[in-house]
C-alpha cells in the first residue's frame, strides 16, 4: 500500500502484472513500427539503386542478374558505393552498355575497394588488353568478362606472383600477355596445377612450350582425368605403330571424351581398351555413355 496524498493506491501481483503486460504491448507495438518503417526504408533504397542502375543502361535481365548473384547490393550507398565504380569504368572509356554488361556478369566487383582493388585491377586489366580496336572484340565480350573476373579476384601482388611464374615456366611477356587474351582463366589456376600441366605435356617430348602457348586451355585441364590418360593411350598407340604422329595439343585438349573414344580408343579396343577404361578417368555418367557406344557398335 502505497499514500499519495489523500488517496492510497494498493499495488499487488495483479496489476503490476497488468502494467508489465501494457508496456510489453506498447514496445510490441513500437518494434513492430519501426520493423515497418526500416523495411520501407530498404525498399525505398533498393527502388533508388534499381532506377540508378536502369538510368545507367542496365536492362531489367541485367538488373535481375545482379539482384539474383548480389542481394547484398540493394542496400548499398549509390554514392558512396556504386556511382564511383561506375564513374572510374567511364574513365577509362568504357561505354554504358559495356558497363552493364561487365558489371551484371561479375556484380561482385562493385563490393570491391575502389582505391585498393577495384581502380588498380581495371588499369592492370586494360593495360593487358588494350583498347576495344588493338583486340578487335568487344569490351562487354565473354572473354572481356572472364578476364575481368579474373583480374577482379587478385590483388596487384598476386598477379604479379603469377605474371612471375608464368615467366618462370619460359613464356616471353608477348606469351603470356596472348595467353591471356585468348584464355584469361589461365590466370585463376594455381600454380601447383600450372607447374603439373607444363610436367605432364613437356615429359611427352611431342610438345613444348609453344604448342603450349597455341592451347594455353590445356592449363585449364584435369591432369588426372584428361591429358594423363589421353598421353597414355597415345603413347601405346605409337609404340605399336598404330598412328603415325600425335595429333596436336588443341585437338587432345578440345577433344569430348566420346570423340576421343571414337578416334583412339575403339579402333583399337585390344590394345588400349582396357587401360583407358581402367583409369577411372571419367564419371560414372560419361562411362555409360561409352560403354553403351560400345555395344553399338557391330
Amino acid at each position: 500500500m502505497i499514500k499519495n496524498g489523500s488517496s492510497r493506491i494498493e499495488i499487488t501481483t495483479t496489476n503490476v502484472n497488468e502494467l508489465a503486460v501494457g508496456q510489453r504491448g506498447v514496445l510490441s507495438k513500437i518494434s513492430q513500427v519501426s520493423s515497418v518503417l526500416n523495411r520501407v526504408k530498404g525498399l525505398e533504397k533498393s527502388d533508388s539503386l534499381l532506377q540508378f542502375l536502369k538510368e545507367s543502361g542496365f536492362s531489367k535481365a541485367q538488373l535481375e542478374k545482379v539482384v539474383k548473384t548480389q542481394p547484398g547490393l540493394l542496400s548499398a550507398s549509390i554514392d558512396n558505393t556504386i556511382k564511383p565504380k561506375i564513374k572510374i569504368f567511364q574513365d577509362l572509356g568504357f561505354s554504358s552498355n559495356d558497363i552493364a554488361e561487365i558489371i551484371s556478369n561479375v556484380p561482385v566487383i562493385l563490393h570491391r575497394s575502389a582505391d585498393k582493388r577495384f581502380t588498380p585491377s581495371l588499369s592492370v586489366l586494360t593495360s593487358l588488353l588494350g583498347s576495344s580496336a588493338e583486340m578487335g572484340v568487344c569490351r562487354s565480350s565473354k572473354m572481356f568478362i572472364h578476364a575481368v573476373r579474373v583480374v577482379s579476384s587478385m590483388s596487384d601482388q598476386n598477379l604479379e606472383i603469377k605474371l612471375k611464374l608464368f615467366r618462370d615456366l619460359g613464356f616471353s611477356e608477348y606469351e603470356i600477355l596472348e595467353m591471356f587474351r585468348k584464355t584469361p582463366q589461365v590466370f585463376a589456376v594455381s600454380e601447383r596445377k600450372l607447374k603439373k600441366v607444363m610436367e605432364v605435356l613437356l615429359a611427352t617430348g611431342k610438345y613444348d612450350v609453344s604448342c603450349i602457348f597455341n592451347s594455353p586451355t590445356s592449363f585449364i585441364c584435369s591432369v588426372e582425368k584428361k591429358l594423363k590418360p589421353r598421353i597414355q593411350v597415345l603413347s601405346i598407340l605409337e609404340s605399336r605403330n598404330l598412328i603415325e604422329k600425335w595429333p596436336s595439343l588443341a585437338t587432345i585438349t578440345r577433344m569430348t571424351d566420346i570423340r576421343f573414344f571414337e578416334k583412339f580408343v575403339n579402333p583399337f579396343l585390344n590394345e588400349v581398351g582396357e587401360v583407358y577404361m581402367a583409369n577411372n578417368t571419367i564419371t560414372v555418367k560419361r562411362s555409360r555413355k561409352l560403354k553403351d557406344w560400345i555395344k553399338k557398335e557391330p
